[in-house]
């Protein structure tokens, strides 16, 4: 199914893999435990909130999010993350071992 990019466009391309890196594209903003979201800012292109969704158990979805954070849209990471959520439980323990993967 097409997706938006980050700058908007649609693509049929494949999901890229989220990564832990430098440079970064999105640096780490908080976890929202209840909706199973880990939240990131992007610092390059358009900038904004950002999400991982967990879909389903053990597995996240990339969201392009509205200003009041809500995941609006799919997209693709255009780029890597600066770091992983910090919180040592919940979804975000199951995000990093996703990112490991």
């Amino acid at each position: 199914m097409p997706k938006h990019d980050e700058h908007g466009e649609w693509s049929d391309a494949p999901p890229k893999g989220a990564t832990i890196g430098s440079p970064f594209a999105y640096r780490y903003s908080h976890t929202d435990r209840g909706f199973c979201r880990i939240y990131y800012r992007s610092v390059v292109g358009r900038r904004g909130l950002r999400c991982f969704q967990e879909d389903r158990p053990g597995e996240f979805v990339f969201y392009i999010c509205t200003l009041d954070g809500e995941p609006s849209w799919e997209g693709i990471p255009a780029g890597a993350l600066d770091a992983a959520p910090p919180e040592p439980d919940g979804v975000a323990e199951s995000f990093r071992r996703w990112l490991a993967r």
